[in-house]
């Protein structure tokens, strides 16, 4: 079965509101990948009005404002596909300086996740990560028995192993 091109432009635009938030795609990607839509459709207001933005806080807030409505689109799943991309293009496999923003761009796309471990009676991932961060916290001030980088390990492994069991 085909997807409504609407739905497909919907999933587009909630991904690069994800994307934008982590920092994967920018302000150029974007109005690079609407002016590609206009080739395939010049009158989907949408796309036109991205194609119009001049700025990245202009396609931010236009995107914000479009998801404040009830959207038709498997949010979890576009969801789940940038969190893989984020951890795949941007952890370090060492811990590194970005661990902070690392944390706070995983805990962000893990709120859109919650229903997944929720669903099979575990633990969230947002609850994870949490975990981790404060395991590696404590492990910086003297307060653990193994290394920073040790805790680390086991967390890139628990978000490895948990993206290969849920996409």
């Amino acid at each position: 079965m085909k997807k409504d091109k609407n739905i497909i432009i919907n999933e587009a635009l909630f991904s690069f509101k994800l994307q934008l938030q982590v920092g994967l795609i920018t302000f150029k990607e974007i109005q690079d990948w609407a002016d590609q839509q206009l080739l395939i459709d010049n009158n989907d207001i949408v796309i036109l009005d991205i194609c119009f933005l001049t700025n990245e806080d202009e396609v931010r807030d236009y995107i914000n404002d479009f998801f404040r409505y009830d959207v038709n689109i498997d949010i979890e799943k576009v969801a789940l596909k940038v969190f893989k991309q984020y951890f795949e293009s941007k952890m370090s496999k060492l811990l590194d300086s970005q661990l902070n923003d690392h944390i706070l761009n995983l805990k962000l796309l893990a709120d859109y996740l919650f229903d997944i471990n929720y669903r099979l009676g575990e633990a969230t991932l947002d609850g994870y990560i949490t975990g981790y961060d404060d395991d590696i916290t404590g492990a910086q001030k003297g307060g653990r028995s193994i290394t920073p980088q040790e805790i680390y390990v086991k967390l890139y492994q628990y978000l490895q192993n948990w993206i290969s069991r849920f996409s």
